[in-house]
């Protein structure tokens, strides 16, 4: 028997007047309708954005928070020191940025990803383990230590080919310039995303350079290219997914990576799932069987409803 929560309000990310707080809430919703553009608001403001999300590959549910594209000419990437930066076509986020966007959406997994026509293809997904959070974390400026390479990421083999993703033990740059460290990054700050996220020194790199602040100069995918080495359509990107970790309540602690609240007779309708002070499912009646309050991904107030709007599951 399959049990499937589900609830309803409108098609979720199609216009700025239903916007979804993420690509993967729009997937799980059944709301998706491929690969394409979306509307989303993280902080629950009333100001959505528009955003790209990857809806097919490896699970879906991926938002796409760094995209750089080489052309003849390159179109201009902006450097965006705050995450509703995302909305744009071509840009790249600094370390403030990701710190800012892990704080309102919590995600969990990264995934890198470059190409080059003439080249190879570097395709890594952050793995599902202490290590790969740590990767998250650095990345998110949650901390300055540099994570390990090795056992922090799987390779997505429909088609990556790099040299990189077999050599983790050289990975890296310690701030005090020693290399072949087995890290993730190159030691520095703001730009760690973009810049040298993965370098295996003089030989294999991945990094975006910019010159004259949004002009791209440079891209490098798994190789050590000169200035503008590139062909039309080559690309780097950074996906981000993921917010269960959140799920909640466990003998009085939240943010357990659960489903439930740890109650009994009424688990299936009194926070299902419940991401404490922000999000919740849940449906409260009143001492006489009244609908009291019916939450549906938000931490509504009592009546805040609509006509229509409803809370069911189902088995199979």
């Amino acid at each position: 028997m399959t049990i499937l929560p589900f609830c309803y309000a409108d098609k979720r990310g199609w216009d700025s007047a239903h916007p979804a707080f993420s690509c993967k809430e729009i997937l799980d919703s059944g709301h998706s309708k491929g690969d394409g553009e979306y509307w989303i608001d993280p902080e629950k403001s009333g100001n959505p954005l528009k955003v790209y999300c990857d809806m097919s590959r490896y699970g879906g549910g991926w938002l796409l928070v760094s995209n750089v594209e080489f052309g003849s000419p390159s179109p201009k990437v902006s450097v965006e020191t705050s995450y509703r930066g995302i909305g744009k076509s071509y840009m790249v986020l600094q370390e403030s940025a990701m710190k800012e966007l892990r704080r309102h959406l919590s995600f969990t997994q990264l995934r890198f990803h470059c190409h080059k026509k003439q080249g190879r293809t570097f395709h890594v997904v952050t793995a599902s383990n202490s290590l790969g959070e740590a990767v998250v974390r650095y990345f998110s400026g949650e901390t300055d230590e540099q994570p390990d390479a090795c056992g922090s990421f799987v390779r997505l083999t429909l088609d990556e080919n790099s040299e990189l993703a077999g050599i983790c033990k050289d990975w890296g740059r310690l701030v005090s310039e020693e290399y072949f460290v087995g890290k993730w990054g190159h030691g520095e700050g703001q730009d760690r995303l973009y810049s040298y996220p993965v370098l295996r020194k003089n030989k294999y790199h991945v990094r975006v350079l910019l010159h004259n602040v949004d002009d791209l100069k440079k891209m490098e995918c798994d190789d050590r290219s000169g200035p503008n080495v590139g062909t039309n359509g080559d690309f780097w990107r950074v996906f981000l997914a993921g917010i269960c970790k959140d799920w909640g309540k466990l003998s009085g602690k939240y943010f357990v990576g659960k489903w439930g609240h740890g109650e009994d007779q009424d688990r299936l309708y009194q926070y299902p799932v419940l991401r404490k002070g922000k999000y919740h499912l849940k449906v409260h009646l009143n001492n006489v069987g009244g609908l009291d309050k019916m939450e549906c991904d938000d931490g509504s107030g009592h009546n805040v409803d609509t006509n229509g709007d409803f809370w069911r599951v189902f088995v199979r």
